[in-house]
């Protein structure tokens, strides 16, 4: 439990820090709105392309582990999706419910506490970057896809709308740019990947000091009850499936421990930056986030728990 607490409280210290430099004036909601279009146009994007394309090639059990985390991303965002129907939630919400579902934290959550777990051991480390890329792929993907899809009528042109934005969001776009440099063995020059790194390491704080300022921002109350049914199913939903999934498939007691701790991972803060692009409730986003957050703590305590 230690891991975990030591993992998730400096998330939970930067969005405080987003509140309280927003409630005391220090920026406005302009900047915040400043700040989610740096993040999602640039440092994301940079982020995603010097991690992609790095990561070694998949071999072995690997991609059944990839299996498995796609299997479970999958299944929960067509429970998210039902479930948001049935709740009968407005367009602008049912998307960012169902993105909220399925899509974890992996690079700033499930990483950490896997290097926690595992004393920073490389070949673990190695095996949880090579679930992490396709994953990162499908997320962007299937989030795009909810929200665009929720908030659109039915009609002939739908799919058309679809392709297009997924065409052109910056995230989508660096995975596939990340991933093809690496599998081509396209070495970047050593000024490109300092630059890319340098952009890229301030994604997670600054994503996470406007979601911060966006909890002030919007009426956070009124989204609690719809935000706790879409972080119950992320936190417990996700790795439920994913052990079922995995045990389907025969993983490895070792394998199956890095895709439960990826799967039970809170909410990515990138679907926040998401929805806040493609006209989301933003403040729907940051309540999962949050709540989210605070539940995975239980989450990945239970899977290190069978893991030991």
């Amino acid at each position: 439990m230690i891991e975990v607490f030591n993992a998730l409280l400096p998330l939970a210290l930067l969005v405080a820090l987003g509140a309280a430099l927003l409630r005391l004036r220090f920026f406005d909601a302009t900047f915040r709105k400043q700040l989610d279009r740096l993040v999602y146009w640039v440092a994301l994007p940079a982020l995603l392309v010097a991690v992609l394309c790095d990561a070694p090639d998949p071999g072995g059990s690997a991609w059944w582990m990839i299996a498995a985390m796609a299997g479970a991303t999958v299944g929960l965002a067509a429970v998210g999706w039902a479930t948001g129907w049935a709740l009968r939630l407005p367009a602008a919400s049912k998307g960012v419910f169902t993105q909220a579902a399925f899509r974890g934290n992996l690079a700033f959550v499930g990483l950490p506490v896997i290097a926690l777990v595992s004393g920073s051991n490389d070949a673990v480390l190695a095996k949880a970057a090579l679930v992490l890329a396709p994953t990162v792929v499908l997320y962007n993907v299937l989030g795009v896809a909810v929200l665009v899809a929720a908030q659109q009528r039915p009609d002939a042109k739908l799919p058309l709308r679809m392709l297009k934005s997924l065409a052109t969001n910056p995230l989508l776009i660096a995975c596939v740019l990340g991933l093809s440099l690496q599998h081509f063995g396209v070495a970047l020059p050593a000024a490109v990947v300092s630059t890319l790194d340098l952009l890229g390491q301030p994604a997670a704080p600054l994503a996470l000091i406007s979601l911060g300022g966006a909890l002030v921002s919007y009426p956070v109350g009124k989204h609690f009850g719809v935000a706790a049914v879409s972080s119950a199913l992320k936190c417990a939903g996700t790795p439920a499936l994913a052990w079922v999934i995995a045990g389907w498939l025969g993983l490895s007691a070792a394998d199956r421990e890095i895709v439960l701790i990826l799967a039970a991972t809170p909410t990515a803060v990138a679907s926040y930056v998401l929805a806040t692009q493609l006209k989301g409730d933003a403040g729907l986003a940051a309540t999962t986030i949050v709540l989210s957050t605070l539940l995975s703590g239980l989450s990945l305590g239970v899977v290190l728990a069978l893991g030991s």
